[in-house]
């Protein structure tokens, strides 16, 4: 970890304090502000969506397609075959440390209710009683 030394302001032009984080992390934050800043003023040449142009450009700074692990972050392309094409046209390729890392999240989910009530059980070592069967531990009584 490392202080980030990027200098930050809120936009009623109050100042915010560094803050600890990895070194990439603050690279990346970085990155998206700048990208950000400069999507509101250049024109896209790839007539790709914003979202995708963010995307790509993201993808550009770390030198792999992303596209994946930020698809598992909540954020879909608008356009993925344009996307997909932009980042050929660059080989821009997914590395194999995101496809295991998915591989490894998906993997964590369990398969059935038994597995899903195991895992309860091998976290909280007894079955919980009661609780509302839409959300949190009441699932595991349904």
């Amino acid at each position: 970890m490392r202080l980030c030394g990027e200098k930050r302001c809120m936009r009623d032009g109050t100042k915010i304090l560094p803050t600890m984080e990895s070194e990439r992390s603050c690279t990346l934050r970085t990155s998206i502000r700048a990208h950000n800043i400069e999507a509101g003023i250049d024109k896209n040449p790839l007539d790709l969506d914003l979202t995708d142009n963010r995307i790509l450009a993201l993808s550009r700074e770390i030198g792999a397609d992303i596209t994946p692990l930020i698809h598992f972050l909540g954020i879909h392309p608008v356009g993925p075959v344009a996307l997909k094409a932009a980042m050929d046209s660059e080989s821009l390729s997914m590395p194999s440390e995101i496809e295991t890392l998915l591989i490894r999240y998906r993997d964590l989910i369990p398969a059935d209710n038994d597995a899903f009530r195991a895992h309860y059980i091998d976290i909280w070592t007894s079955p919980p009683e009661g609780g509302d069967p839409v959300y949190g531990y009441g699932w595991y009584n349904v």
